[in-house]
C-alpha cells in the first residue's frame, strides 16, 4: 500500500509540471528579450546623460572661471539641470 501510495503522489506532481503551449513560451521568451532591450537602452541613456552632463558641468566652470562676476552656485545647478533635461528630450 505504501508503494501505492508513493506512485499517486508523484502522478499528482506530474501534472503540476505540465509544459505550458509553446505560443506561450515563445511570448515569454519574446516579453524578456523586450525587457533585456529596454533594459540596455536605459543603461545607454544614463550613460550619455552622465557625459553630457559632465561636458556641460566642464564648460559652465570654464565659462564662470573667466567671467568677472560669478553667479551662485545655486545659479549653476539650476543651469546645469536645465540643459541636461534639453540636451536629453533632443537626444530622445
Amino acid at each position: 500500500m505504501i508503494c501505492g501510495d508513493s506512485s499517486s503522489s508523484s502522478d499528482g506532481e506530474s501534472e503540476e509540471r505540465e509544459e505550458p503551449p509553446e505560443e506561450e513560451v515563445l511570448l515569454r521568451i519574446r516579453l524578456r528579450m523586450v525587457d533585456i532591450y529596454l533594459r540596455r537602452m536605459e543603461e545607454r541613456i544614463r550613460r550619455r546623460r552622465r557625459r553630457d552632463a559632465g561636458w556641460l558641468r566642464q564648460d559652465i566652470q570654464q565659462r564662470l572661471a573667466r567671467a568677472r562676476v560669478r553667479p551662485s552656485t545655486g545659479l549653476l545647478h539650476r543651469v546645469l539641470l536645465e540643459e541636461t533635461r534639453h540636451r536629453s528630450y533632443r537626444c530622445q
